[in-house]
C-alpha cells in the first residue's frame, strides 16, 4: 500500500502466510493479548492546549490473523518525533482485519 499525500506520505508492505502465529510478549496467553489489543476502547490522550481529553470508538468483534512486516514508513510520524523512521520496521505486532466498520464517536471530549 502506498499514499502519498503530501503532509503525511506512507507506504506498507506485508507479508501473510497461513503458518503465521500470534506472539504477544508480555502477555499471559493470546485471548488476553487480543482483549487488549483488538476491543473497542475509550482512550484519554493530552490535547494541544494541554487539557486531557477522551476519545471513544467502537466495533464488532475483529477477526484479526497475524502477518509479517516487509517494511513501512510512515512520514508523518517521523516528521513529528512521534516514531523514528528506523523504529517503523520493528512493530509490536502485525494484525490484519478483513474488512470491519468502525465507529468514532466525534468530536473528542474535554475532561475537566
Amino acid at each position: 500500500m502506498q499514499e502519498s499525500r503530501n503532509w503525511a506520505e506512507a507506504t506498507v508492505s506485508l507479508i501473510q502466510s497461513e503458518s503465521d502465529q500470534f506472539d504477544f510478549p508480555g502477555f499471559p496467553d493470546v485471548e488476553s493479548a487480543l482483549v487488549y489489543l483488538t476491543h473497542p476502547l475509550a482512550g484519554f490522550y493530552y490535547r494541544r492546549d494541554g487539557k486531557l481529553g477522551t476519545y471513544r470508538v467502537w466495533h464488532k468483534e475483529l477477526a484479526v490473523k497475524p502477518a509479517q512486516l516487509g517494511s513501512a514508513n510512515f512520514k508523518l510520524l517521523s516528521t513529528l518525533g512521534i516514531v523514528m523512521e528506523s523504529e517503523q520496521s520493528s512493530p509490536y505486532s502485525v494484525l490484519i482485519e478483513p474488512i470491519n466498520e468502525f465507529t468514532i464517536y466525534l468530536p473528542p471530549t474535554v475532561i475537566e
